[in-house]
């Protein structure tokens, strides 16, 4: 990943490559995980690695969540965004209520972070009973891979979104006039 592929695009070419290159890929890797996930429950159920399993199933939710919000909310916002720059848009000449929604979805945007953020910090304080290696070897191996690909897609993708995106929405909302 050149960081540079990233910074020189418009905010919604930012966003076209995110969704290309991130979204529907953790979507896939979430699916694949659930699927994992849901079969090891079947092959039999240790109390060691419940908590595991419901961490695992946790993080799943949570980040199918943030990709259903992102297609349903923040997406749009961002192409709305996009093209208000394009048409020299003045936020200064709308109503009160225009500046607290633009405030309010950069807001809701990094707490989605920092949601997922937690929950990732939470699977790595746990580990997989050692015993499951022997017991289920393929299935656990999936799983940690699964999820360590996960986790790798979603720190690359949160950083993207943290120094690149993040900032050209700041931009964005500058040039009309959401923030001085």
């Amino acid at each position: 990943m050149q960081l540079a592929e990233f910074t020189g695009l418009s905010l919604a070419g930012l966003v076209h490559k995110l969704d290309r290159d991130f979204y529907g890929v953790i979507t896939k890797i979430c699916k694949e995980t659930s699927e994992n996930t849901a079969s090891i429950e079947e092959l039999e159920v240790h109390q060691s690695n419940s908590q595991y399993l419901l961490s695992c199933k946790k993080l799943m939710s949570k980040v199918c969540q943030y990709v259903k919000t992102l297609y349903e909310y923040f997406i749009p916002y961002f192409n709305e965004l996009d093209e208000k720059v394009k048409t020299n848009h003045d936020c200064l000449n709308c109503s009160g209520r225009c500046h607290f929604n633009h405030e309010t979805k950069l807001a809701e945007f990094s707490n989605a972070h920092n949601n997922i953020k937690d929950v990732l910090y939470r699977l790595q304080m746990l580990s997989l009973p050692l015993h499951l290696d022997t017991t289920h070897p393929e299935a656990y191996k999936t799983l940690r891979n699964q999820i360590a690909i996960l986790e790798n897609t979603i720190n690359d993708l949160f950083f993207l979104e943290e120094a690149v995106l993040i900032p050209k929405i700041i931009v964005a909302q500058k040039n009309i006039h959401v923030r001085s």
